[in-house]
C-alpha cells in the first residue's frame, strides 16, 4: 500500500530550503532523503535543521539520511557512524552492508542499542538501480548477496528496506525472505519498502504500483529525486507524482 512519497534532495545546500518549502505543502509527501553531498557541505545537523525550518516544523515529515553507502567499512565503524546520524536528529539511516555479514550484525546491534533511548529507523539495501551491479549483470557483487542480506536483516529485527524499482524481481525475493524468516517484534506486520528508480531512471510506474503498492505485506514509500527537484514547478511536479503513485 502507498504510504507516502519520499523526496530525494540531491541538491546544493542553497537550493534545499526552496525545494522543501514548496514540496512540503503537498499532501502525500512523507519524508525527505538527504545524502552525503549535503552532509559534507555543511554538516548533517545543519541540513536537518534547515529541512525542519523550511517545512515550517511539520512533524509529519521524516528525514532519512543516505550516507551513500554506509555499510561498506569495517564492522567497528558501525556504532560511531550511526551515533552521529542519531545525534544529528534525522529519523532514519540507510545502509548497504556490502562489507559483509559481520558489518551488518554490528550495525543492527548498534541500532538496537541506540533505539532504547532514541526513535530511529535503520533502512537496509542490497541491490541498486543501475546496470552492471550484480555478477549476472557484468558487475562485481554476487547475485545471492541480496537474499542473504534480506534474511539476516529480518532476523535482526530490521523492517525497512530499499529496493530498486528498476529491478522488480527483488520484491519477490524480499517477500520470500519475509514469509520464511522469523521476524522478532513485527512478525505478520507490513515491512517498509523504499523504492528509487521511478523518476528519470524510468522504471514502470504502473507495474511498480502493483508490485509494491498492491501487496499487503509492503508499506510502500517511492523515492523521487531529479524528476521533482529539476522540475520548473517542484510543488506541481510533486503533486503529479503523488497522484500517479497512489
Amino acid at each position: 500500500m502507498f504510504e507516502g512519497l519520499v523526496v530525494s534532495c540531491d541538491v546544493s545546500y542553497e537550493a534545499l530550503p526552496s525545494l522543501v518549502a514548496e514540496t512540503s505543502k503537498v499532501e502525500g509527501v512523507a519524508a525527505y532523503k538527504v545524502g552525503s553531498l549535503l552532509a559534507l557541505q555543511v554538516g548533517l545537523p545543519l541540513v536537518r535543521r534547515e529541512v525542519v525550518r523550511a517545512a515550517q516544523d511539520s512533524y509529519r515529515l521524516r528525514i532519512i539520511y543516505d550516507h551513500q553507502k554506509a555499510g561498506t567499512d569495517i564492522p567497528q565503524m558501525a556504532e560511531p557512524l550511526l551515533d552521529v546520524c542519531v545525534r544529528s536528529g534525522v529519523h532514519s539511516t540507510i545502509i548497504f552492508p556490502m562489507a559483509g555479514p559481520e558489518t551488518l550484525r554490528h550495525w543492527c546491534r548498534a541500532w538496537r542499542q541506540m533505539t532504547r533511548e532514541h526513535v530511529h529507523d535503520l533502512i537496509v539495501g542490497a541491490a541498486m538501480t543501475h546496470p552492471e551491479f550484480m555478477v549476472s549483470e557484468n558487475g562485481f557483487i554476487a547475485d545471492e548477496m541480496p537474499d542473504r542480506v534480506f534474511r539476516d536483516a529480518l532476523k535482526y529485527g530490521i523492517r525497512s528496506f530499499v529496493l530498486p524499482a528498476t529491478k522488480l524481481y527483488y520484491a519477490e525475493r524480499l517477500l520470500r525472505a519475509y514469509l520464511t524468516v522469523e521476524c522478532p517484534g513485527f512478525e505478520g506486520e507490513p515491512i517498509n519498502v523504499y523504492t528509487p528508480g521511478l523518476g528519470r531512471q524510468q522504471a514502470d510506474v504502473d507495474v511498480a504500483k502493483v508490485t509494491f503498492g498492491g501487496r499487503p505485506e509492503f508499506a510502500w514509500y517511492p523515492i523521487i529525486g531529479s524528476a521533482i527537484y529539476k522540475a520548473e514547478d517542484t510543488k506541481a511536479a510533486t503533486a503529479e507524482w503523488v497522484d500517479k503513485l497512489r
